[in-house]
């Protein structure tokens, strides 16, 4: 009995992965009806690809999405060691641009069931007799597997055109005839997607063709070098093959290494011994502090040996000879010994002194005792004008209280000058 589920179409997720896997040794891909641009961000993450060229017919989902494959915030922080240019444009498969020739790859997601029977038809011409890529990765739904959608009543997508059985895949769709077309291309088949137990009869959610050349011709191929030649040397041929239409274009910000290889040996081997010197630290603690539990992590006052064996396992810019690395070594700020017949670096404990600090730590430090030794003399200062100020005002109140002495005094007296002469008017009268 066929297990009838309430089921979802694949997630991009389920797509992504399988190509990705798929993907190897490629510079340029293009994305053939990328629609969203849904699976650029993954592939703009595969290592080596330089380019990505992302093409579909609607102008206006493109305006809407092409921000997708725009540098992010995160890519200038952490820029990138090889260049990557992105190009969105608009145009129609049975057309043909110079822009996509040349290409590694070539992948078409879910594309050929939104094609028209002229479409169809010329669609493997344009992938195979035009573009020519190292490998063609092909898409479609698995019709066989839509009994498990449940409630699903035609197509799976309103904009399809068909839908294609595995049998129908590989036959109607000629895919074993392009390998006749075309005697250079080998194709495998693929499911995407596996159903719930019991439905292993209907294969996969979706199915995938891989075309692979057998000769690939990176920079081989006589049609392809003479065409990139033709371009170059005519800029008005170059701009008739120029069918489709720039949506958006970006260049990845990439990191630009200025050091000399000596520099960066170097700064590898400094990178190198401290983190081995970290990681046996923290072994050698984590062994101590099993054994006294309230040992603190600045008590574990052992130093570190690392052998040259293990130095230069750890470096990645260069592996050195021991003679190398000793001469690498001498007249460094590591400190070298002999020990039972090996040479070794002595890293120091971490916690028994400042010699590990940094310079301008230390710099820092010692300006910082400076500042606290000069800190009692502004205090002093400090002490002596505010005692000074507190004189100034104490005088200045002292002065006050005087003046309002002898103007109440002389008050006092004119009072005293009033009250007889009124006292001798009134004696007069009577």
């Amino acid at each position: 009995m066929i297990p009838v589920l309430s089921l979802n179409f694949p997630p991009p997720l389920v797509f992504f992965s399988v190509i990705s896997n798929v993907l190897e040794l490629l510079f340029q891909v293009v994305d053939m009806g990328c629609a969203e641009l849904c699976f650029f961000p993954f592939l703009k993450h595969l290592p080596g690809v330089i380019e990505v060229i992302a093409l579909d017919v609607d102008n206006q989902l493109l305006e809407s999405f092409a921000h997708r494959s725009a540098p992010l915030l995160s890519d200038h922080l952490v820029q990138r060691a090889s260049p990557l240019h992105v190009l969105v444009l608009s145009g129609s498969i049975t057309q043909h641009d110079y822009r996509l020739r040349d290409c590694d790859v070539v992948v078409a997601i879910e594309l050929i069931e939104h094609l028209y029977p002229q479409e169809l038809e010329e669609f493997p011409f344009t992938v195979f007799g035009y573009i020519q890529p190292n490998v063609a990765i092909i898409t479609t739904p698995n019709a066989d597997f839509n009994i498990l959608f449940g409630n699903l009543r035609g197509f799976r997508h309103s904009d399809h055109k068909f839908e294609w059985t595995r049998m129908q895949f590989q036959d109607c769709f000629r895919a074993l005839n392009i390998t006749k077309r075309y005697p250079d291309y080998e194709v495998t088949f693929q499911g995407i997607g596996q159903g719930p137990f019991g439905s292993e009869f209907l294969g996969c959610c979706s199915q995938m063709a891989v075309f692979s050349r057998m000769t690939p011709k990176r920079g081989s191929d006589n049609d392809q070098k003479e065409m990139g030649e033709i371009v170059s040397e005519n800029n008005e041929i170059s701009r008739n093959l120029e069918v489709y239409q720039i949506v958006a274009q970006y260049n990845y910000p990439i990191y630009e290494d200025n050091r000399t290889e000596t520099q960066r040996i170097q700064d590898d081997l400094s990178i190198t011994i401290k983190n081995l010197a970290l990681r046996q630290f923290e072994r050698k603690w984590n062994l101590m502090h099993s054994v006294y539990e309230d040992l603190d992590y600045e008590e574990c006052d052992e130093d570190i040996y690392l052998p040259f064996e293990d130095i230069i396992k750890g470096m990645v810019e260069a592996k050195l000879t021991e003679s190398e690395l000793r001469q690498l070594l001498d007249g460094s700020e590591w400190n070298v010994k002999e020990v039972n017949g090996k040479f070794v670096v002595h890293y120091p404990d971490p916690g028994e002194d400042n010699s590990s600090l940094p310079e301008d730590e230390e710099e820092e430090e010692e300006r910082a005792a400076e500042m606290c030794k000069r800190d009692p003399e502004p205090d002093s200062d400090w002490d002596d004008e505010a005692a000074e100020k507190c004189a100034r005002e104490t005088e200045a109140d002292s002065d006050w209280e005087e003046e309002n002495v002898e103007t109440c005094t002389r008050g006092t007296e004119d009072d005293s000058d009033w009250d007889h002469t009124v006292a001798e008017e009134k004696a007069s009268e009577f």
